[in-house]
């Protein structure tokens, strides 16, 4: 995790330096998955806590950045939520928007959160 954060903060600086709009993608978490989220649903068995020691580690580093946008992942965390994949849940975008506590999730630098009109499996 610690890599990727690195590696991420870098291409978003790199990105800003230059002129280019970089977006932070897919939150909460696409690492572990194999799957095409536009094919079918990732589901990821990971606790909140694992979200946050792992998953979120990289988004943090970026949100640092600056980075203006953030992209939410279509992927279900039955820890987390049982009934519904990230994007389909307030709780997933609030996580993401700063409604709910998390000391580890920070908002994008304006609150801005992108939502996918493509077609999802599982929604």
């Amino acid at each position: 995790a610690e890599d990727a954060a690195r590696f991420a903060a870098e291409y978003a600086t790199a990105l800003q330096a230059e002129g280019v709009l970089g977006c932070a993608k897919h939150f909460p978490g696409h690492g572990d998955t194999l799957q095409d989220s536009h094919l079918e649903l990732p589901i990821l068995n990971l606790s909140l806590n694992e979200l946050k020691e792992r998953e979120f580690v990289p988004f943090k580093a970026v949100l640092k950045t600056g980075v203006p946008f953030v992209m939410t992942g279509h992927i279900k965390f039955p820890k987390v939520d049982q009934a519904a994949p990230a994007t389909m849940r307030r709780g997933g975008i609030a996580l993401l928007s700063g409604r709910q506590t998390l000391p580890s999730v920070s908002r994008a630098s304006d609150g801005r959160v992108l939502l996918s009109e493509l077609p999802r499996a599982g929604s």
